[in-house]
């Protein structure tokens, strides 16, 4: 049995649980979000070269950017 279509308990998509982000907060963490990939991206080659010392510290630096 459901429910008639009048009664749904689900908010109105005008009504945004997320704070709105300021353009410099936004082009902060997009920048954040671009050396991440940067650094992923070399890690990935550091890796497939043999160099999992460089390959383990580019990983690293990736992920405590995406922690912030």
């Amino acid at each position: 049995m459901q429910a008639p279509r009048s009664q749904e308990m689900q908010a109105p998509r005008s009504q945004e649980i997320h704070a709105p982000r300021s353009p410099g907060v936004q082009a902060a963490r997009s920048a954040e979000l671009t050396k991440a990939a940067t650094l992923v991206r070399e890690a990935d080659a550091a890796c497939k070269a043999g160099n999992t010392a460089m390959a383990s510290e580019k990983a690293k630096a990736a992920m405590e950017l995406l922690k912030k």
